[in-house]
């Protein structure tokens, strides 16, 4: 665990060092439509989570909106939950390092319904990634993950850290 974290800070620190060479920088009042895909393994077993989200570029560097997905947690002990998440991010978008590139920082705030809601009451997840601008509307997105989920009942809590991929539209 000690050194996923210590990773993730390292990742975190040199998107932020990435963000100081400064270009053209993302619109006030852009609408972001996200689409994301991550499989993870953790200590308790595997996942599978499929985003979507609506962000709004609310000034040049920060980004919030409303986030729905759908996960599927296959423990090594037990059986396989799946549910639908509920949630909202920010992002915060540094200047652009290249004509192409746009780091960023953020995090997200989930629910849990169906079975994986029974297993899981909350979640919380920090990340660091890098938009790849394939044109002015188009953008592929990687980001690293650590995530945590607050468990139900008798159920451990799940720390787990992942890699994120992901397409944006901005309109």
């Amino acid at each position: 665990m000690r050194f996923k974290i210590r990773t993730l800070v390292v990742v975190m620190a040199a998107v932020l060092l990435c963000g100081i060479v400064a270009a053209d920088e993302l619109e006030e009042g852009t609408k972001e439509l996200q689409f994301d895909f991550s499989l993870v393994d953790s200590s308790a077993g595997s996942n599978v989570t499929f985003s979507g989200g609506l962000g709004w570029v609310l000034t040049t560097h920060h980004q919030a909106g409303p986030v729905v997905g759908y996960s599927r947690d296959d423990p090594d002990d037990g059986s396989t939950v799946d549910g639908v998440t509920l949630g909202g991010f920010y992002n915060y978008n540094f200047s652009i390092i290249s004509d192409m590139l746009v780091p960023y920082v953020g995090g997200r705030v989930e629910l849990y319904s169906g079975d994986l809601g029974d297993q899981y009451d909350a979640g919380v997840r920090v990340y660091g990634g890098l938009r790849l601008m394939t044109g002015a509307r188009a953008a592929l997105n990687v980001r690293l993950f650590h995530e945590q989920k607050a468990g139900s009942g008798r159920v451990e809590d799940l720390d787990s850290t992942g890699l994120t991929a992901g397409l944006s539209i901005f309109f």
